[in-house]
């Protein structure tokens, strides 16, 4: 019971990993997306140059 326990947490932390991974790599997209919804960011102005 307790080696399925731990590798499920494994494949968890796995999943957890490869997420924030993609989060990474889509972060600027994204967060462009956003300003674009609310307006001019600080962020937005710093990056433009």
């Amino acid at each position: 019971m307790r080696k399925i326990l731990t590798m499920w947490l494994q494949l968890m932390g796995i999943l957890a990993l490869a997420f924030i991974m993609f989060a990474a790599m889509a972060a600027p997209g994204f967060i462009d997306d956003m300003d674009s919804m609310v307006g001019p960011a600080p962020v937005d102005v710093v990056a433009s140059r």
